[in-house]
């Protein structure tokens, strides 16, 4: 195949093998769901990562499959938000997205708000679709049993298993490999997921009529990017602690932001603030490129978003917490009035969406330089993300010429840099053991 030949290829139909190379994949497991894990499993390489391995060779169809579901490669927001055609949104706002309520809220039961990562109320809605027979299981994250430091994907059927799985995970994580079986059982379950994982449910579902029928909710949270493996490594190391050694790794919660903690078999523990590990240091995670030039850190396919308090008195760490919520969906709607009525959740106010620009300003940011990263990494790699319905060029109006140019001609830069190879076909741990 020629140059000429694959550059087109890139362009209008790039292969899984592409998406990766590319620096695009951001290795959710939408992938593996779509092609069949007899033919390509998203399993850990050796930089840490989750990426898809393709055992056997993916035909035309199934790439094209991959391709709409992919969410490094498309995302799609409908005119109007997730929930096209519903037109009582309290708020359009050009960064942060249709609203129809905002308001603060944390989870009644105080196991769960102590072991949230705010207020627990994503687990206190999981639990809630749980237990009111709405969903018969939920799709989510948790602690792998044996090597805790890193993130599976992780089905939830009981009280119990909901709470293994409490609190934030910032690693790499591919929810979405169980997803495929999920849709063959039939039967009504939920989603947590960062907002790619959430984008890449709809795009399966444009496609799958099984999504719309079997899917009861989806709920994501704002989402400053995921940690790198080697980050965290290098937690263990200025520790003098190895991953095999670990029994216990856990992000933050129990308590609001709660610490980070790490314990290991034969005994020895460590904790940090959440300020000493995550705080302002966003930028020291190694972030994947995928997440610097991600369009939706505001999970606007979502029917409900929860994340830290933004009103003032709890904005700080607090040892109770508390969750600023945004209702994107109708459904959504009645899932958090239904929550509030049987008690899964208290409401404690409304809140003014004008104050999160202030609070979430790294958001703005990114939503205001995504269109020239896009373009750059574009002009780079020679896949084009195919994202729509973000209304990305007016907000890239606010940045500038200047603003855009820098963000496009860093993005090109780095975009090099982010160029990955895809992995070797050699047996290693999936990305859900």
């Amino acid at each position: 195949m020629n140059a000429v030949t694959t550059h087109l290829r890139r362009i209008f139909a790039p292969t899984v093998e592409d998406i990766v190379e590319s620096g695009l994949c951001m290795g959710c497991g939408a992938c593996e769901s779509v092609a069949g894990r007899d033919r390509l499993q998203v399993r850990w390489d050796t930089r840490g990562a989750c990426r898809p391995h393709v055992w056997w060779p993916l035909d035309r169809a199934t790439e094209a499959a991959i391709r709409r579901a992919c969410p490094g490669l498309r995302m799609q927001l409908p005119a109007g938000g997730a929930e096209a055609g519903v037109s009582n949104a309290v708020s359009d706002d050009l960064i942060f997205g249709r609203v129809l309520r905002m308001v603060e809220a944390y989870a009644t039961d105080p196991d769960i708000r102590h072991a949230g990562s705010s207020g627990g109320v994503l687990t206190g809605l999981a639990l809630h679709l749980l237990e009111s027979g709405r969903a018969k299981a939920v799709l989510h994250v948790a602690a792998s049993s044996d090597r805790p430091m890193r993130t599976v994907s992780h089905v939830s059927r009981t009280r119990d298993d909901v709470l293994r799985a409490a609190g934030a995970r910032y690693g790499p994580a591919a929810p979405l490999t169980l997803l495929g079986g999920l849709l063959t059982a039939g039967e009504p379950f939920a989603v947590i997921g960062k907002p790619c994982d959430i984008a890449a449910v709809r795009n399966v579902g444009r496609r799958d009529a099984r999504v719309r029928e079997s899917v009861v909710a989806l709920l994501t949270v704002m989402c400053g990017g995921q940690a790198d493996m080697p980050f965290l490594w290098g937690l263990l190391e200025a520790n003098r602690m190895r991953e095999e050694d670990v029994s216990s790794f856990r992000c933050r919660g129990n308590g609001c932001p709660g610490p980070t903690s790490i314990e290991t078999r034969d005994g020895r523990r460590v904790e940090f603030t959440y300020d000493e590990v995550w705080g302002d240091a966003i930028h020291e995670w190694g972030l994947p490129y995928r997440c610097k030039i991600c369009p939706d850190s505001q999970g606007e396919q979502a029917d409900i978003m929860a994340f830290d308090s933004i009103a003032p008195e709890h904005a700080e760490e607090d040892t109770e917490g508390f969750n600023s919520v945004i209702v994107r969906t109708a459904r959504g709607a009645g899932l958090l009035r239904e929550a509030q009525a049987v008690g899964s959740l208290t409401v404690t106010e409304d809140l003014d969406l004008s104050t999160l620009a202030y609070w979430q300003s790294h958001i703005v940011r990114r939503r205001e330089g995504a269109l020239a990263r896009l373009i750059g990494t574009a002009l780079r790699s020679g896949v084009v993300p195919r994202v729509s319905g973000y209304r990305l060029l007016r907000a890239a109006g606010r940045d500038g010429v200047s603003g855009f140019a820098r963000n496009a001609v860093g993005a090109w830069r780095r975009a090099a840099r982010a160029c990955e190879t895809m992995p070797a076909q050699e047996p290693s741990s999936t990305a859900d053991d």
